[in-house]
């Protein structure tokens, strides 16, 4: 293992794009802390310095963890097997960019690994010196905390942050985290891969957190109910941000000069803001949830972010619903279309043309 890390800074290191040893290093010695800071989630469950609330957590990811391998197939391997205790502070911090007069998102280079449209810190100073540096050159930056994620290769512990989320948060998680580990489509040299990628696990850690709750509780249960009420939520929010995606778009491709631009950006996201407080939050069930919509940052990182996660999320649930609600046979079209050389999704449009 400490190998593989050591491989992983040289390669980091040697990346293009004036890319940064020190950011390469600083990467794996932090996901080196994590990895072998990790105990096993029995050990954790069994400990009795382990806060009851926290042991029924875990006892929950356990459970999840079983329903994800045998009732959605997802694969499981070694993800969510051990437990990693950040003594309450956050564990890492993701920054993303996108050109300031753009949809387009920054993308880093590393060999071997490919394309990402973001760089992961597990320090909070590293990760706003980023986020000035991108600023300084002119691009949008945004900053956010991270409670999870998925490695291609390695072990993904369970993270204390993530245990700081209700119970339907949680599952939705790592039913998303896992399906990274089912679902992937290579580096394409694009945001496409990325797209699909977070799209697709958007929709199966929703649907499987579903299944999971009525498989537990019942299709009635106060838990289920809630689960419908939050997706619904987020259905309408995630149609007014890519319609506002759209229309900045539209914007962008206008030709205006710069200061023009500027301007109008400025006025489109305020009115965005108003529009949402006035338009889209009385018709939300839950919409404290929602709280930093209100205040959106004037920034295209920020909706790209919306974009990459919640795209062509109907057409996800077409494929499944056309397999009969199977995960199974759903999984391998999401993995076909994952591995055709064109579009992802329309592979997708195309396979059900034909059912």
């Amino acid at each position: 293992m400490r190998l593989m890390l050591l491989f992983s800074a040289f390669v980091l290191s040697s990346a293009g794009c004036g890319f940064d040893v020190f950011y390469a290093f600083h990467a794996v010695e932090g996901q080196a802390e994590i990895l072998f800071g990790s105990i096993p989630i029995e050990e954790a469950i069994s400990n009795i310095e382990t806060p009851i609330a926290s042991r029924e957590k875990l006892e929950m990811v356990v459970d999840l963890r079983g329903f994800a391998r045998d009732r959605v197939r997802l694969n499981v391997e070694s993800s969510f097997a051990t437990y990693y205790d950040g003594r309450g502070s956050p564990v890492a911090y993701s920054v993303s960019a996108a050109r300031g007069d753009s949809l387009e998102p920054l993308q880093w280079e590393f060999p071997i690994f490919g394309s990402i449209p973001f760089l992961s810190y597990f320090d909070q100073f590293r990760a706003d010196m980023k986020v000035i540096e991108l600023e300084f050159l002119g691009y949008d930056a945004f900053l956010y905390e991270l409670d999870a994620y998925s490695l291609a290769v390695l072990p993904n512990p369970v993270l204390s942050p993530m245990l700081n989320r209700d119970e339907i948060d949680l599952a939705t998680l790592v039913f998303h985290e896992l399906t990274h580990r089912t679902v992937g489509r290579p580096d394409d040299g694009t945001d496409l891969d990325n797209r699909f990628n977070e799209s697709v696990a958007t929709y199966v850690g929703r649907r499987a957190a579903l299944d999971y709750f009525e498989a537990r509780d019942g299709a009635e249960s106060t838990r289920t109910a809630e689960a419908v009420a939050r997706y619904d939520d987020d259905d309408l929010v995630t149609a007014f941000m890519l319609d506002f995606a759209d229309r900045l778009e539209s914007m962008y491709s206008t030709g205006i000069t710069a200061d023009e631009l500027r301007v109008r950006k400025s006025q489109m996201f305020a009115e965005a803001r108003a529009t949402f407080a006035t338009s889209v939050v009385p018709q939300l069930q839950l919409p404290l949830r929602y709280g930093l919509l209100s205040e959106m940052p004037e920034s295209n990182a920020f909706v790209l972010l919306y974009q990459r996660y919640n795209e062509r999320q109907t057409l996800f649930d077409d494929v499944f619903e056309a397999n009969g609600r199977d995960w199974a046979t759903t999984l391998i079209v999401y993995r076909q279309a994952a591995a055709n050389v064109g579009d992802p999704f329309d592979y997708m449009d195309r396979w059900l043309a034909t059912q």
